[in-house]
């Protein structure tokens, strides 16, 4: 009897320890708050295999090339109308320049001025489905539409004195990261102020909604809630905080649907100011986390994420110049230096879930995704914006 039942131990035990070794960890855990679903990602879902990569297309634009129409000097942003026209928001020369499908140059739209056709410090960008193209100028503080041809259509200035990352639905009304000027001393007759608002397409605020991270700290609560924000084709809204570690879905009415996390390999700032006379500074470097977000054409979520911060060699300063109606950015530093492994691209499904991670071989400062296509914009160093494909496994 012992003769059988000790090979049968063995056998029993050999099979436990089998299962246990084939079982799936799971990759996130989820808990619900309020209502609220909490993800907490573990690690990418699609680990032995990503189910997506992407494909280098093109650099669109050249510091040494001989053609000014594509020498760029702070290149913002870049949207694609539906004749598959390009245009870059060439912020530092104060123009748009559009060009074909294969990048043939086609026109420059707007120059350095105060009137009409002209900017004074042209930041955000955006093309509605009849490539109607709306342009907000900081320094003018206003809005400026223009048809395809580059015919100035009209212009506006919204409700809001301060816009700063925005974006804007397929309704025409636009969300927008609320300005929060640096408070030293609460009232008690203050409103509660939010973390996004919601304008109409004339720029008049509707409503307010989300919520900011308190720090008990002035300017860290006005730094440290900054937001990049992106819509899907149904216009719910994903916002992925720079400097916390925070991935957040709201639906159109700007319910919260979700909050997602995930692990970093650095730890996220709890910073704190001080102030001499007026100036006022941070008692510690600041962690980036998130620079960038887009939605596909499948609904999934594209992060550009730090994978880890900067080194000194590295490091640049990017100072605002201010005169009248004008602006202008100067930066200084190391703008030779190209490639850099500091960036990723992190990709989570509809539901917050992180599905991969691809690494970026170059500095990446806005992202950009339409449909299929990905740009990675280097504003700062390169001044030039890298295109890719995603090509489905």
């Amino acid at each position: 009897m012992k003769n059988i039942l000790l090979p049968l131990l063995v056998f029993l035990c050999l099979l436990s320890c089998s299962t246990e070794e084939v079982q799936e960890i799971p990759n996130y855990t989820m808990e619900t708050v309020d209502g609220v679903k909490h993800i907490h990602n573990q690690h990418p879902k699609w680990q032995e295999s990503s189910e997506v990569e992407l494909e280098f297309v093109r650099k669109i634009g050249d510091m040494e090339s001989e053609d000014e129409n594509y020498m760029f000097y702070l290149p913002h942003d870049i949207v694609v109308d539906t004749e598959q026209n390009i245009y870059v928001l060439d912020t530092g020369n104060n123009r748009i320049q559009k060009y074909n499908s294969r990048m043939e140059y086609i026109m420059t739209i707007g120059n350095k001025g105060q009137g009409p056709g002209e900017f004074g410090y042209p930041n955000r960008f955006y093309i509605d489905r009849k490539d109607v193209l709306y342009i907000y100028d900081s320094a003018l503080k206003r809005y400026q539409l223009y048809t395809k041809d580059g015919t100035p259509h009209s212009d506006f200035k919204p409700e809001m004195k301060y816009i700063l990352n925005q974006d804007r639905l397929s309704t025409g009304e636009f969300v927008s990261a609320v300005f929060l000027p640096y408070r030293f001393e609460k009232n008690e007759s203050d409103e509660e102020v939010y973390l996004l608002q919601k304008l109409d397409p004339q720029g008049s605020l509707l409503f307010g909604f989300g919520e900011r991270f308190e720090y008990n700290d002035p300017v860290a609560n006005t730094s440290c809630n900054s937001v990049r924000i992106a819509h899907d084709s149904e216009d719910n809204l994903y916002v992925t905080m720079v400097y916390q570690n925070r991935i957040e879905k709201y639906s159109i009415d700007g319910k919260l649907i979700f909050k997602s996390d995930r692990p970093l390999n650095y730890d996220v700032s709890v910073p704190r100011s001080k102030v001499n006379g007026g100036n006022v500074s941070f008692m510690k470097n600041l962690n980036f986390i998130s620079e960038g977000i887009g939605i596909d054409g499948k609904d999934r979520i594209w992060v550009l994420t730090r994978n880890r911060q900067e080194k000194e060699e590295e490091h640049i300063d990017i100072l605002m110049l201010s005169a009248g109606n004008t602006m202008s950015t100067e930066v200084k530093g190391n703008t030779d230096l190209t490639e850099t492994d500091m960036f990723k691209l992190e990709i989570f499904n509809g539901e917050g879930i992180l599905l991969t991670e691809i690494p970026l071989a170059q500095f990446c400062d806005h992202l950009r995704v339409y449909n299929d296509r990905i740009f990675c914009i280097d504003s700062y160093r390169g001044m030039c914006i890298y295109e890719y494909r995603i090509k489905e496994k």
